[in-house]
């Protein structure tokens, strides 16, 4: 029997008996660990590759809804139009007769409009290019907003349609928000392709805001775009950021993978 007071001998690894022991339960802790973060890893995976699936079924919706708006109720009313001019009216009834004509026109007018913003055919048809040029042309027309666009990503080359409704949808938002909270009428957007990401920023001279009071859920709505913007570029696995301090304009950047590169 082994006296209490001697030491325990060492093993054949050189250590006491009671730091094998310590080694291997620290070993065992690591790989459990290991396993742990692989799941984590995939279920992170399965999680950004099922919200991306939700994201493009969102965009095929919005597409069908802008073709129907266009084909059906649009081409429904300019029929109607059509009819009411043919419409034969005395002196009596001529005024109530344009005056139809005029609201039968302004609603073609808000259908068409309305379909445009849920999918523009200019992005599907032409790129991404034209879709930021119909998108800040339009709202120059509208509310006054003029935005300049530094392009340098290729005159000719489509990008990924997907990438390229992720950079629409995010300019749409920030423009939205440029118009909202920054109290100026002028913007900048600039595209800029890397040899494998696509960086993509917009940027204003306003008022400014707490960047991370905006961005935490406390918020609510008022920071519900921004977050909103950062979770799309997330599911690309991109990377989002934004300067901004009250009464010092606003900064928002966006770099993306390409499809089939790693960033």
């Amino acid at each position: 029997m082994q006296d209490p007071q001697t030491p325990a001998k060492p093993t054949e690894t050189g250590q006491s008996p009671a730091l094998e022991r310590i080694a291997e339960r620290v070993e065992q802790i690591s790989a459990r660990n290991e396993r742990l973060l692989e799941r984590m890893i995939e279920g992170e995976k399965r999680f950004r590759g099922l919200a991306k699936a939700v994201w493009k079924v969102q965009e095929e919706e919005r597409r069908r809804l802008a073709r129907e708006l266009h084909d059906g109720i649009g081409q429904t009313l300019t029929a109607l139009i059509n009819q009411l001019r043919r419409v034969p009216a005395g002196e009596d009834a001529q005024v109530d007769l344009e005056a139809a004509i005029q609201v039968a026109e302004l609603a073609l007018t808000d259908v068409r409009e309305l379909s445009r913003l849920l999918r523009p055919p200019v992005l599907d048809d032409l790129g991404l290019q034209a879709g930021l040029n119909w998108l800040t042309r339009m709202l120059r027309e509208h509310s006054g907003l003029v935005t300049s666009i530094e392009w340098q990503a290729g005159e000719d080359e489509r990008l990924d349609p997907e990438l390229e409704t992720l950079i629409f949808r995010i300019a749409q938002e920030g423009l939205n928000n440029v118009l909202k909270h920054s109290g100026q009428l002028e913007a900048r957007l600039a595209v800029r392709r890397h040899a494998n990401t696509l960086e993509f920023t917009i940027a204003d001279t306003g008022h400014g805001f707490d960047v991370a009071q905006v961005l935490s859920l406390a918020s609510g709505a008022a920071g519900l775009g921004l977050r909103g913007i950062r979770d799309r570029v997330e599911l690309f696995g991109g990377q989002f950021a934004v300067e901004s301090a009250p009464g010092r304009g606003s900064r928002l950047r966006v770099i993306v993978p390409l499809p089939g590169t790693r960033a």
